[in-house]
């Protein structure tokens, strides 16, 4: 038994094409130049994408920071009487 874990490309891969899949999961067929220049494209697309990501989550926590201090603020200055 094969303990591999099957990636969501390979069942995206078999969903599109069961016969693209059984030709490069079992006939062990390479892919094309051309599938190989897109593969390459689009991991460079999620890894920008992903960077993106990254950059707002923390965008969005600093915000959430500042949100925090700023309302422990107008609760002091309300409690002290401005």
């Amino acid at each position: 038994m094969n303990d591999r874990p099957i990636r969501v490309s390979e069942l995206a891969e078999f969903v599109y094409c069961q016969r693209a899949w059984w030709l490069k999961m079992v006939c062990k067929v390479p892919s094309s130049a051309e599938a190989r220049e897109a593969q390459a494209e689009g991991e460079h697309w999620h890894q920008s994408q992903g960077a993106k990501i990254a950059g707002t989550d923390a965008m969005s926590g600093a915000g959430i920071a500042a949100l925090i201090i700023a309302l422990l603020l107008l609760a002091l200055a309300l409690w002290r009487g401005f």
